[in-house]
């Protein structure tokens, strides 16, 4: 149905609806994953969008994501923090990997191979320790080392 819903799991009774929050009706609004480091999560959309919301007051869910992080054309299949948290790193299925400030919103580097990406689509990742690398893997069964400072993939 296109909403995040947050249910109460710590207190009785159990699975309590505390607050959700509705993406729009299309298709493409569906929310295909989420991740969650402290106060923060992230959902990733069909139509390629991160929307990031804060947790430290539940019921502000409800007013919709703090930010929302847009560079990819394609839906996105895989998100993760930096070890520091300094960094979100998102990859999708037209075979780029955007690497963001979550607190500004601000793509800090993108990565797309010209002749990898629009072959291969990328379907998850690995941090390396430290965050500057990545292992990736393509649908294709490839598997790629990405460099997000350099930009640049080993193959």
């Amino acid at each position: 149905d296109k909403t995040i819903k947050i249910w109460d799991m710590l207190n009785e009774p159990l699975g309590q609806l505390i607050t959700e929050y509705k993406f729009g009706n299309l298709v493409t609004d569906m929310q295909v994953g989420v991740t969650c480091v402290g106060n923060q999560f992230v959902t990733l959309s069909l139509a390629g969008y991160l929307h990031l919301f804060d947790a430290t007051n539940m019921e502000s869910i409800s007013s919709g994501p703090v930010s929302v992080l847009n560079g990819h054309n394609k839906p996105i299949t895989s998100i993760a923090y930096s070890d520091e948290m300094k960094r979100l790193i998102s990859t999708a299925t037209d075979g780029s990997i955007g690497v963001w400030d979550p607190l500004s919103g601000a793509c800090e580097n993108f990565l797309r191979e010209q002749e990898f990406a629009p072959k291969n689509q990328i379907t998850n990742f690995s941090l390396f320790p430290g965050g500057d690398k990545a292992a990736v893997v393509t649908i294709q069964d490839k598997f790629l080392i990405a460099n997000l400072q350099s930009k640049t993939f080993e193959f």
